[in-house]
C-alpha cells in the first residue's frame, strides 16, 4: 500500500484508525458472541472484522443500553480516553503538561461513566479533584493499559520523533498510571510518532520502540522483543493457520504466563501483528479482536486504537475499507482539531 504524501493526510488517518479501533474493540466488548466460533474460516473472520454491524456495535453508546444492573457498567467505550487528550492539545495549543492534561482528566465525564473497567482511573480523578498533583497522581496505582489509549494524540504532536513522545507519553500517562503502566503507554506514543516518518517501515517502527524500551525499560523490552520474534511465525498467505496459532499459544491471554503478570501491556499484542501484517488493516483487527482471550474485555479496545492509530499514520485513512471510513469519520472529525495545533508546531 502506497503512503500518503502530506503530514494532515497522516493526522487524520491516525485519528480515523484510532476511532476504527475503538469502535471495532466495542462490538467485540458488547457483541462477544460472533468471535467465539469454533474453527471458523480466516476468510470468514476478516469479513467479520469488516461488517457494519451498526445495530449491534454502533448505536448512541448508551450505557442503559446493556447495563446489568442499575448502578454499575463492566466496561465502557474507550473514546472518551482518545478524546481527552487531543481536547488537551487544542486547549493548550501546542506541547501539553502533567498540569494541562491531569486538570482535563479529572473532569472528564466520559471517563467519570461509572463503569468498573475504569475504577482506576476513577480513583485518579478523585484524587487529582481533592488537590493532589497531577505530577505523582498516579503513585500508588496499578498499571492498566487504559492510558495507551490517550497516545494518539502525542504521537501525533510528536509526529516522526519517536524518542520526544516517548518522553512526553511517560510524563502525561504518569498523572494516572504508575511507572510501569506509564511506560507502556509511552512506548505506543513512540510507535505512533514513529509510523508519521515516511522513511519507516512497519520493521523500523517495531525496532524502534524496541531500541527506546532496551535504553529505559529493560524488562518491558525483553516482553515486547518475546511477542515480536514470535510474528516471524505469521504467514501471510496462510490466514487461516496463523488465526489458529494466534488464538491457541498467543492472543490475549499470552501475557498472563509470565510470573508477576498484572495487567495487558497493549503492544505486547500490537507490534507482531503490525509488523506481520502492515497495510492490511481487516488482518491486523481480526488478529487482534478474534482471540477468545481478547474478551470481553477493555483491553481489546487499547490494542486495537494503537494498531489503528499506526497504521492509519502510515497510510492515511485509505489504510481503512470505505465502509469502515463512512461510520467511523463522524467520530474521528472533531479530533481533526489537533491539526492546527500542529500546524502551528511545524511552523516554529
Amino acid at each position: 500500500m502506497e503512503q500518503v504524501k502530506t503530514l494532515n493526510e497522516r493526522i487524520e488517518g491516525c485519528l480515523l484508525g484510532a476511532a476504527i479501533g475503538a469502535e471495532l474493540g466495542w462490538y467485540r466488548y458488547v457483541c462477544p458472541e460472533p468471535f467465539r466460533q469454533t474453527g471458523p474460516k480466516a476468510k470468514d473472520v476478516y469479513a467479520l472484522a469488516l461488517k457494519n454491524d451498526t445495530e449491534g456495535r454502533m448505536g448512541p453508546g448508551d450505557p442503559s443500553s446493556y447495563a446489568p444492573g442499575t448502578n454499575r457498567l463492566p466496561g465502557y467505550r474507550i473514546n472518551p480516553v482518545i478524546d481527552v487528550a487531543v481536547r488537551a492539545y487544542v486547549e493548550k495549543g501546542g506541547r501539553v503538561t502533567p498540569e494541562d492534561f491531569g486538570r482535563l482528566f479529572a473532569e472528564d465525564e466520559g471517563i467519570a461513566v461509572p463503569a468498573f473497567s475504569f475504577d482506576t482511573m476513577h480513583t485518579n480523578q478523585e484524587i487529582l479533584r481533592e488537590g493532589m498533583h497531577p505530577r505523582i497522581s498516579g503513585m500508588g496505582t496499578a498499571p492498566h493499559g487504559l492510558l495507551a489509549a490517550a497516545m494518539p494524540a502525542v504521537g501525533i504532536y510528536h509526529y516522526a520523533d519517536p524518542e520526544y513522545a516517548y518522553l512526553d507519553g511517560i510524563e502525561l500517562a504518569s498523572v494516572a498510571q504508575p511507572r510501569l503502566g506509564a511506560d507502556w503507554a509511552a512506548l505506543a506514543a513512540a510507535a505512533i510518532a514513529a509510523a508519521f516518518d515516511p522513511a519507516n517501515s512497519a520493521e523500523d517502527v517495531v525496532e524502534k520502540v524496541l531500541a527506546l524500551a532496551h535504553e529505559n525499560v529493560k524488562e518491558v523490552f525483553y516482553e515486547l522483543n518475546l511477542a515480536v520474534r514470535q510474528s516471524g511465525r505469521f504467514r501471510p498467505d496462510d490466514g487461516e493457520a496463523d488465526l489458529s496459532w494466534w488464538r491457541e499459544n498467543w492472543g490475549l491471554y499470552g501475557g498472563r504466563r509470565w510470573p508477576n503478570w498484572m495487567a495487558n501491556n497493549p503492544l505486547f499484542y500490537v507490534l507482531p501483528v503490525v509488523k506481520a501484517f502492515d497495510g492490511d488493516a481487516q488482518k491486523v483487527f481480526a488478529m487482534l479482536l478474534w482471540p477468545e482471550g481478547s474478551g470481553p474485555g477493555a483491553s481489546s479496545m487499547v490494542n486495537s486504537v494503537i494498531a489503528g492509530a499506526i497504521l492509519g499514520a502510515r497510510f492515511g485513512s485509505a489504510a481503512f475499507p470505505a465502509e469502515w471510513r463512512a461510520w467511523a469519520e463522524p467520530i474521528a472529525k472533531p479530533w481533526y482539531a489537533i491539526e492546527e495545533v500542529v500546524g502551528k508546531r511545524v511552523k516554529k
